[in-house]
Parts: C-alpha cells; structure tokens; sequence
C-alpha cells in the first residue's frame, strides 16, 4: 500500500530532518505491529512548505499522491487551516512545531507513530464495503449530524486516544441509517439522509466526475481520495427519492465547487463522493 506522508510547514529544523530522514522516521518496530502490519504500508515523504512554495497545498498533494493509494498530511499546528481544506479527502495529524522544540526527531516520530496506527485503522474500515460505502457519502448533498460529525472528527482529532472508538461509531450511526425503501425491496438497502432522498452505492462505471475548467483541483483530490484513502473514481451513488412520493427528484444539489443547481423530474442522479453529479 503505498501511502505518501507530507509534511506541511516552514519550520527549518522539521523541514530539514523530514527531508533528511523520510520515511526512516516512522519506526521499524511500528511497521511490523498489529493493524499496520496488516495494511502493509509503503511509505515516502514530501514536505509542502506554505512560506515559499509556488502552488497550493491541493495542487501539492494530487502532484505528490498521482500514484499513491493513500496520503496523510503531518501539519505544523500553525497551518491547520491550510490541512482542514483537504481533510475530507487526506488523512491530517496536527504536530506543535517551534523553536523551544529540543527534539525535532522526537517530537515527529512520536505525532507519526499515533497517525499511523489510527490511519491505519481507517484502512481497514476502507477495505470492508460496509464501512466503505458510509465513509465516502457525498458531504455536500447528504443531510445528516452523523456524517457532519464525522467530517469534523477527521478535520480536527484524529490523533485523540479515542479516535478508534469515535470512528467506529459514527460508522455505525452513519450505518443505522441504512434501510431498503419498502420491505419488498429487500435486500436493497440505501442510505437515506434527513430530506428523505435514497443514497444507494452502484458499481455502474458509465461515468466519471470531470476535472477540467470550471473545476478546482480540490474538486479532482475529493474524487481521488477520502479521508487519506485512494477511492474508485468511476463509481458513485444512484440518488433516489421513495417510490411512493412520485418517484421523481426535483430539487437543488450542490457540486463539488459549490455550486447549486437544479434537477427536475429524474429517477435518480448519479452522484460521485465529491459531489460530482450527473443526470
């Protein structure tokens, strides 16, 4: 599994020891333990310095993971701004980065020893369907706490020691709102959101999100990855209403830059995890 590490941060001492060391930080003994083990995880490094770099941070991680099936980023506390724009689609651990640091080396392989065994973590969830198929609803167009819960979670405490136990649960919660639209529609389950509108993961590779003008290269990474996990591009959800209400889906649906805009009388949209859709 080959997963991209970058360091996000202008700090000299961190820079420079990241850029020496690389993937040598992460410890021998971590890589051959339990659920890291398991991933077998490849790593390499990249650090993205925001003070002097030419290209946003966006543009920085799609150069850097183009052949990656993952990508964490190691954030300097001071920049976590910068992370949170791309935590929906890396995997972000924030690190206390300043010149009373007396150990670089330490200080990062211990933030690095935590963020690997919790991505870890979410790797596995990612190879199972079940959790899959909850981790990469689209955030912009399904309405629920549950999952706005678990964009927060992400964006900001991945490194908490109860990280493992929290994201097991806004799976499950996440996965409670998982039911088939009428009981003769066992075993087809979708997930529906608070604006009763059926989310229903489809294996269909009829189409794919598009990633030219208008759309920014935070809109391409989204359709890449989530939550530091390579992800199908081609493949999406089939959006539905209830049978029984018409049928038919007229409504707005935002786009993967924001946008609204309105579909009237369909089936169903095709809509991909960055929130891409199609009629």
């Amino acid at each position: 599994m080959r997963c991209a590490i970058i360091l996000v941060s202008d700090d000299p001492g961190a820079c420079a020891l990241f850029e020496k060391e690389q993937e040598a930080l992460i410890p021998r003994s971590l890589r051959d333990a339990g659920r890291v083990k398991e991933v077998g995880f490849d790593f390499f490094t990249s650090v993205y310095n925001p003070s002097t770099s030419r290209f946003q941070l966006d543009q920085h991680v799609l150069h850097t993971a183009k052949k990656a099936e993952g990508v964490a980023i190691l954030c300097d506390s001071r920049y976590h701004r910068l992370a949170v724009a791309v935590s929906n689609a890396c995997f972000v651990a924030n690190v206390e980065l300043n010149p009373e640091v007396r150990s670089y080396k330490n200080t990062l392989q211990a933030t690095l020893t935590r963020m690997v065994k919790n991505l870890a973590h979410v790797y596995l969830h990612m190879r199972d369907a079940g959790s899959r198929y909850a981790l990469q609803l689209p955030f912009r167009n399904f309405v629920a706490n549950e999952l706005r819960e678990l964009e927060h979670l992400f964006a900001n405490n991945t490194l908490t020691s109860e990280f493992v136990q929290t994201l097991d649960q806004a799976i499950s919660n996440l996965n409670r709102r998982r039911m088939p639209k009428r009981k003769e529609d066992y075993p087809n389950k979708y997930y529906v959101d608070d604006e009763e509108i059926f989310f229903s993961y489809g294996k269909e590779h009829h189409s794919e999100f598009e990633s030219g003008n208008p759309h920014l290269p935070l809109c391409v990474l989204n359709g890449h990855f989530r939550f530091g996990h390579r992800i199908v591009k081609n493949e999406h959800y089939n959006v539905s209403k209830d049978n029984g209400k018409n049928g038919k889906i007229s409504r707005l649906f935002m786009d993967c830059h924001d946008r609204a805009l309105e579909v009237k009388e369909r089936s169903h949209v095709n809509m991909f995890s960055n929130d891409y859709w199609t009629v």
